[in-house]
């Protein structure tokens, strides 16, 4: 099992964001995590790659206890993320983006560098600063500098976020491209509930901040309780819906 979540509970003085919080993810796989907006779903990205220290539980990676280590210490192990709202150096170029988080220098960083700019279609950018690009071409920017730490685990926050049907489905392919270029394994957190069956091999949902189901995307999208988390008591079905920004 590359990640184990077990028990993770966080608290932000008396609110519980996130309660006996459990997760399993095998390598190679798409997982999504999904809820109702302020299920949890961020808290817990950030729990994992501690930008939060846990109240309690523990996240062992790759056989190694990472619970409430520093970022950088996570990081260093081979878990990296993007953010619902885009965190580019945005007085750095695009190349300048890529080059600052690699760990090594020379002709290895540089093709690693061009690798990523042509697999990203960022060829045409490369010299422009992150916050003169177009908003797809920033969410592409962001994955690619993810990727050039050469991360084991990419957690994606909400990457089609503000993105029109044909820029989604775009972005499913560069996911299922990643997937097969970069021997990776996917957390994805979204609300575009076409992508997520289109893309994700297993889902976890959550709701206030608790595991509601976990299983295949067909069943969990035919959860009744995953149904009336989302819709309320009634609702039909999940399938299809839309981000909820």
């Amino acid at each position: 099992m590359l990640l184990s979540v077990k028990g993770l509970t966080h608290y932000f003085g008396g609110l519980r964001a996130v309660n006996d919080f459990n997760m399993e993810i095998e390598k190679g796989i798409i997982q999504g995590l999904i809820g109702p907006n302020g299920a949890g779903k961020t808290t817990t990205f950030n729990l994992i790659t501690g930008m939060h220290v846990p109240t309690s539980g523990e996240i062992i990676f790759s056989g190694d206890n990472i619970t409430g280590k520093p970022a950088y210490h996570i990081a260093g192990k081979g878990i990296a993320r993007t953010f619902q709202n885009l965190k580019l150096f945005s007085r750095l170029t695009v190349r300048e983006n890529i080059r600052v988080v690699q760990n090594k220098q020379g002709k290895d960083a540089a093709a690693e560098e061009e690798r990523l700019i042509k697999l990203f279609e960022l060829e045409k950018y490369a010299e422009y600063r992150s916050c003169d690009l177009p908003y797809g071409a920033q969410r592409r920017l962001e994955i690619a500098r993810a990727l050039a730490i050469k991360p084991k685990l990419l957690l994606l926050d909400e990457p089609a976020a503000g993105m029109n049907p044909s820029e989604v489905d775009n972005l499913s392919e560069l996911i299922n491209m990643i997937i097969k270029e970069f021997d990776i394994t996917i957390l994805l957190i979204e609300h575009q509930m076409r992508m997520v069956m289109k893309l994700c091999h297993k889902l976890t949902v959550l709701n206030f901040g608790e595991v509601i189901a976990t299983g295949a995307p067909r069943d969990i999208l035919n959860n009744s309780g995953v149904v009336e988390a989302y819709l309320g008591k009634g609702g039909a079905s999940i399938r299809g819906k839309r981000s909820e920004r």
